[in-house]
């Protein structure tokens, strides 16, 4: 079954200038680094007018490390962005959420008289993961002409009302399936529980606060219906400071912007084991051979994810007409490809500049320096010592260290901390011997130092070398206290 992005059959690209809040402004100034991106660079130069233009803008550590455009596209170009949508409008619903209006495990029926029964008791959760039960891109349902959220006349309230009579294809958190119905109920409960329009909210929390002037739901026009989940134009340029915010625990700026917990929610695998049922990753299995399994967080896909936490290392949300933003969290990067095309086409491009980047960035990188051992160089068996670790990076990257205390403890790596930071770790040796301590450390890339090395004995003493033929007279009197010494030991009761 070929499925695609939610597509209308009216596509105008509307290609506006960039713009800048009154005195301030926007643009980045590339931070001179030692990256080398002519791969990047050709990739896309070859690409472009396949595509009808691209651009591409990367930031690292908070810094712009490439700002690009090809065949007449720019960072600065504002075009429909489809499901990229979806990204924006969870930092918007999770604006309210951290107001104490609304919470994720809300139900529809809390607010909606109309949803009933199983239908009202889908949550916001399930509504913004895909696994509300409503339909997607279902045999029997037209999703690319939608009428209920193609029509500009209605407002958000009137099109939930006709949601509402649509039925169930699956109980909420069952199965997912990849919609937009779904994320136009959160929207409009939003709207009811801020008492506020949603098209204010978003501009109140997330584009005047992100500095993103030319951010709004009239990618097709103006209209009183914003579609929550694929209505927004915007252009890279402003697109990727709501992902550095995103990258920055929920501030920008200097601004919170989100709450830390907001941030993890969005980023973190909402899906709950529930079946894959359809998703539009199925097309490019060929491409990338695992990814009709990725999961969803809160209006976002999560590419990989850390299996101990559920929480992303990498996240995308790419729409249909080619635009395409991630964060890589281990790499400490965030992006976005700006496009003007169907994102079929466009794809291949996406998965290797992404491909070519983490090369880019990985060869560039160096591990860090061996780690500083402190602490007591001898002691006794079976008293615990303490221990200081600490290790320095160029990169600036955190740090992991594994430590090998050479009396078969078995060790693992812990971490991570921040570079140069000092950590302590205590431990015990049973018995005595002179013990070789070794340490090691290792960046969030898994580039490993040089091993240090502390020489410890058990227990405490003070070797006295003598030889017993140096002096006669003094081993006499040496062999005489041996003697002695050994006598009382054996008669004593």
């Amino acid at each position: 079954m070929l499925m695609k992005f939610l597509i209308t059959d009216i596509v105008i690209i509307l290609l506006l200038g960039g713009s800048v809040f009154a005195g301030m402004e926007i643009t980045p100034e590339i931070e001179s680094n030692d990256f080398d991106f002519s791969a990047i660079d050709q990739l896309l130069e070859d690409s472009a007018p396949k595509v009808h233009g691209l651009a591409l803008i990367i930031f690292k550590d908070g810094e712009c490390i490439y700002d690009e455009g090809f065949s007449g596209l720019t960072t600065d170009s504002v075009v429909p962005i489809a499901s990229a949508s979806k990204w924006l409008s969870a930092g918007c619903l999770m604006s309210v959420i951290d107001n104490g209006a609304l919470s994720l495990d809300s139900k529809a029926s809390d607010f909606l008289e109309n949803f009933e029964l199983e239908k009202g008791n889908m949550t916001i959760r399930q509504m913004f993961s895909l696994t509300s039960g409503l339909p997607g891109y279902t045999p029997g349902y037209n999703a690319l002409n939608d009428p209920i959220l193609t029509n500009k006349e209605i407002t958000l309230e009137e099109s939930v009302d006709l949601i509402s009579e649509i039925d169930l294809i699956a109980d909420p958190g069952a199965e997912l399936w990849y919609g937009a119905l779904s994320m136009q109920v959160a929207g409009r409960i939003a709207e009811m529980a801020a008492e506020e329009p949603w098209m204010e909210l978003f501009d109140e929390h997330i584009a005047t606060p992100l500095m993103m002037p030319n951010t709004d739901f009239y990618a097709f026009g103006e209209t009183t219906n914003p579609r929550i989940a694929s209505g927004i134009q915007s252009s890279a340029r402003e697109y990727v400071n709501f992902l550095q915010m995103l990258l920055n625990d929920g501030t920008f700026n200097g601004t919170r912007v989100l709450s830390s917990d907001s941030v993890r929610q969005i980023v973190q695998d909402q899906t709950r084991n529930a079946t894959i049922m359809y998703t539009p990753w199925e097309k490019y299995e060929d491409i990338k051979p695992g990814c009709s399994e990725t999961r969803y967080g809160i209006g976002c896909w999560m590419e990989e994810i850390d299996s101990d936490t559920g929480v992303a290392i990498r996240a995308s949300s790419p729409g249909a007409f080619g635009f395409a933003p991630w964060i890589d969290f281990k790499h400490n990067i965030c992006g976005v490809l700006g496009a003007k095309n169907l994102f079929l086409n466009v794809a291949p491009v996406y998965f290797e500049m992404k491909d070519l980047l983490i090369q880019i960035l990985d060869d560039s990188n160096t591990p860090p320096n061996s780690p500083v051992i402190d602490g007591p160089s001898s002691g006794r068996a079976g008293r615990r010592y303490s221990y200081q670790f600490s290790a320095t990076d160029l990169d600036c990257n955190d740090v992991y260290f594994f430590i090998d205390w050479d009396d078969g403890t078995v060790g693992e790596w812990i971490g991570p901390y921040a570079p140069g930071e000092e950590i302590t770790v205590s431990h015990r040796w049973s018995d005595n011997g002179t013990y070789m301590c070794r340490a090691q450390a290792k960046d969030v890339f898994d580039a490993e130092s040089d091993w240090s090395v502390m020489e410890i004995h058990m227990p405490y003493c003070r070797n006295i070398k003598y030889q017993s033929n140096s002096h006669p007279v003094l081993s006499f009197f040496f062999n005489l206290f041996s003697e002695t010494l050994r006598a009382n030991i054996l008669i004593k009761p």
